[in-house]
């Protein structure tokens, strides 16, 4: 049983290892992939928290990207490309949205306005 138990430390060590010894660039892709997996499991069931955290993780990652020296490979470009693309488009549908519902309910309370002041009662018309 110790036997196991050392297998597997040494297998569990073997991986950080190896995991830790990717480059900061290969670091910022995983973490950019991981939040377009993110979105394309559970995007639907995000809460306008979660979308938020979520814009705030990409904004950080993005922003350190673009003030830090990287060098990202021609491959490693067209990654970044696409998993940037990916997440502009989810987080443009996402704000779509919350527009399109503001709009819809600004909407229903004109509507509602306006039928309000179309059967309001003129003080004058309750003299006659």
């Amino acid at each position: 049983m110790k036997h196991y138990i050392r297998t597997f430390l040494f297998a569990l060590m073997a991986v950080m290892i190896l995991g830790s010894c990717k480059s900061k660039e290969e670091k910022a892709l995983d973490q950019l992939q991981n939040m377009t997996e993110k979105i394309q499991k559970n995007g639907d069931n995000f809460t306008q928290e979660d979308w938020k955290k979520l814009y705030e993780e990409y904004s950080a990652l993005h922003n350190k990207i673009l003030n830090e020296k990287y060098n990202f490979t021609d491959e490693q470009m067209r990654e970044l490309g696409k998993a940037e693309g990916t997440l502009g488009k989810a987080f443009a549908k996402q704000s779509m949205s919350e527009f399109g519902k503001a709009a819809e309910e600004f909407i229903r309370k004109g509507t509602e306005f306006i039928k309000g002041l179309g059967e309001s009662v003129d003080p004058e018309e309750g003299k006659k």
